[in-house]
């Protein structure tokens, strides 16, 4: 402690000046003088070591009686490990040394001979492994121990000391603390070399401890002295902050960056441009003889010996080498993200014939606008497409070094899905309510042990809605205006086919109102409508007729779909009204159907289509312009302010659209309504916003 070593020193220093005696010698004094300075400078020392020690003991509160506590001993020789897991610290029961640590030379000089021949032997037969061999999943577990014992710091227990090949130096610190009971390779390497298997979490609610290895991320701790009965995430942000606390470890992110394997044994896919001589080398196929095209075939399944299927194919296998000499060609193909990885690239230049794309095109469209995807791209495909692009980059064959400028994710489908409790022999993991069932199943399945529950709709769980049911019943354009107004675009969406019954209604109507007004309908009626003398009824069809474009155009390009679509639907009600007292020769009902027709078209192309041809229209509505508002003409002519008094809502009045302040303000106070709560007070303060609301605030 600190306060013993300079109280140690202070008596030093007491007895130094005792020793002196008192004496009148000039010399002597200058001495005695400056052990005095020093007794002054250390006990100041002493206070600020005291101070510190006082800080430190309130900052960490150490409860004698937690079981985590920092060992106080010489550490020689010491080495840090990574974990995601630290709620697992108590689960330690040995360490795992990568081969290329540096630590294991130290070990190999302290350790005996035999030890030492044992380690170097295994260290060398690593070194001719490649690390996708190394890490491969199934692959037997290795070791050999170092005959040392390392010190767990959170309960002072010794550990043994391994040297593994499955573990890497490129990951981590090339070290870490085996948990054999919640990892899966620590789990095998126990079980192979008879180590201690610890279980420090089970499931929340369970009384049993779980089947081994127990991976999962949720439950409480066991067998973790003060933490236990904690949650996994509680007891993660407790022990980092105790550990920080401690100055024994410290919070940090780590990233791995992962091989990529992209050869399949398959039929599709793009072939693999190597060729492999009689020795074993392989080549690069030239640049001449590129692309490689896959073999027509009648065809594709794979042999039985699970080789591809085009390595039984001999007119693509047998071919010569770059020297001439007889050769085979490589029969795996790549796996799908290889080719999606680029596929934008060529959409770029998709009728190149020379080369994969043209520079200038690829600078002329890249990057890609929007992008959208369902959130699990991001892991994938996203990801190799982003290093794709990052390599062409550095090679010059792109000027982007990021593919795509905007994500937009949409939300999951979800399907009402059957799930049944479990028999007497059945049990459920973590995290499932029942046994998944099939629809025919369910019919056979008691009510009361039946549960229905929305869930991501996948081939799996057997509730996948096809788009050919719906579009038999009620018509893809009808399917295609549900999927779009049932929900936010981000949002998950609850399917029922029951739901697209109104879109199908509201097509209905669009029909019917093109029938009603079609033979009226003007072609010219751009070139006519500024000299046709305005009604009221004209007047608020245009306005209708410009807000919607408004609306659409900016919901489209926010991806509001879904108001959007309610726009529309808006928009036709406002029109039914306004056809009661405006004849349909009127120039502001052509414009009407036409705009309204064009702003359907991308929700509902079939349907806009054909009435677009109806009117005599030639080609396709996704050829023409998207229409453009006329401010002017969206305008309202008046507007609903809402009026507050102390900020409670207590009436709404009607203001033209161009009304003052002032204006606004004394039609507010003349409100009845409103009177009857400032009467009798003072009105302090009158807040307008223009066009939306009136708050006074009285007392």
């Amino acid at each position: 402690p600190a306060e013993k070593r300079h109280d140690d020193a202070l008596d030093e220093l007491m007895a130094e000046i005792a020793a002196e005696g008192p004496t009148g010698d000039v010399e002597s004094s200058d001495r005695i003088d400056q052990i005095k300075k020093k007794l002054d400078r250390a006990t100041e020392d002493l206070a600020k070591a005291t101070a510190k020690f006082d800080e430190a003991s309130r900052r960490i509160k150490h409860d004698p009686s937690e079981d985590l506590q920092l060992i106080e001993k010489e550490k020689k020789h010491t080495f840090r490990v990574f974990t995601t897991r630290i709620d697992t610290i108590f689960g330690v029961t040995f360490c795992v040394l990568a081969p290329e640590h540096p630590l294991v030379k130290e070990i190999i000089g302290i350790t005996d001979a035999k030890s030492g021949l044992a380690m170097r032997d295994y260290i060398d037969k690593a070194k001719k492994m490649s690390e996708v061999d190394r890490a491969a999943t199934g692959r037997e577990k290795t070791g050999v121990f170092t005959g040392v014992n390392a010190i767990n710091p959170a309960n002072g227990q010794r550990v043994p000391v391994w040297i593994a090949d499955y573990v890497m130096m490129g990951y981590g610190t090339g070290a870490i603390m085996a948990v054999p009971a919640h990892d899966e390779r620590d789990y095998e390497f126990a079980k192979k070399f008879g180590l201690d298997i610890v279980p420090v979490i089970k499931p929340a609610g369970a009384t049993d401890i779980p089947d081994l290895p127990y991976s999962a991320k949720d439950g409480i701790l066991i067998n973790s002295g003060h933490y236990d009965g904690m949650s996994v995430k509680d007891s993660q942000e407790a022990l980092t902050k105790k550990l920080t606390a401690l100055d024994i470890g410290e919070k940090k992110t780590n990233y791995k960056l992962r091989d990529w394997l992209i050869s399949r044994q398959r039929y599709w896919g793009c072939p693999i441009p190597i060729i492999h001589d009689k020795d074993g080398e392989m080549h690069v196929v030239k640049d001449a003889d590129l692309p490689v095209e896959l073999p027509k075939v009648d065809h594709y399944e794979p042999a039985d010996d699970g080789s591809s299927p085009l390595a039984h194919i001999p007119d693509f296998v047998n071919v010569t080498d770059p020297d001439g000499r007889l050769g085979h060609r490589e029969t795996d193909t790549m796996g799908g993200f290889a080719c999606s990885a680029w596929y934008f690239l060529r959409f770029c230049d998709p009728h190149n014939d020379s080369e994969a794309w043209s520079k200038k095109e690829v600078d002329y469209w890249m990057p890609v606008d929007t992008y959208v995807g369902g959130a699990e791209h991001a892991v994938m495909h996203l990801l190799y497409a982003r290093f794709w692009t990052k390599v062409l980059y550095d090679e010059g064959l792109v000027t982007v070094k990021e593919p795509f400028a905007r994500l937009k994710n949409q939300g999951q489908v979800l399907g009402h899905t059957p799930y049944r409790k479990p028999k007497a022999n059945e049990t459920l993991s973590v995290g499932e309510e029942g046994i998944l069932v099939s629809f025919d199943e369910a019919k056979n399945v008691p009510k009361e042990d039946l549960t229905w529950r929305w869930v991501r709709m996948s081939k799996s769980k057997g509730n996948v809605v096809t788009p050919d049911e719906a579009v038999a019943e009620y018509g893809a354009d009808a399917l295609r205006l549900w999927e779009l107004f049932v929900a936010p675009f981000e949002a998950d969406v609850e399917w029922t086919n029951d739901g697209m019954s109104g879109t199908s209604r509201f097509l209905s109507r669009i029909f019917k109102l093109a029938s009603e007004v079609q033979p009226h309908f003007d072609p010219k009626w751009k070139d006519k409508i500024a000299s046709e003398p305005a009604t009221d009824a004209s007047r608020d069809l245009r306005r209708s007729t410009h807000k919607l474009i408004q609306k659409a155009t900016k919901d489209v390009e926010a991806f509001a779909f879904n108001t959007y679509v309610a726009a529309m639907m808006e928009h036709l009600n406002t029109v039914n009204d306004v056809l009661k007292r405006l004849p349909p020769e009127a120039l502001a009902v052509s414009e009407m159907l036409e705009y309204t027709i064009l702003v359907l078209a991308p929700s509902a192309p079939h349907s806009a289509d054909e009435i677009w041809q109806g009117l005599g229209k030639e080609g396709f509505t996704y050829e023409q312009p998207w229409p453009k508002a006329d401010p002017d003409l969206a305008k309202d002519d008046t507007v609903t302010i809402a009026v507050q008094v102390n900020g409670k809502l207590r009436d709404t009045i009607e203001m033209p659209a161009d009304a003052t302040k002032e204006q606004i303000e004394a039609a507010a106070k003349e409100s009845d309504k409103v009177k009857s709560h400032t009467e009798g007070k003072t009105v302090r303060k009158v807040i307008v916003v223009p066009g939306k609301l009136v708050n006074i605030v009285a007392n």
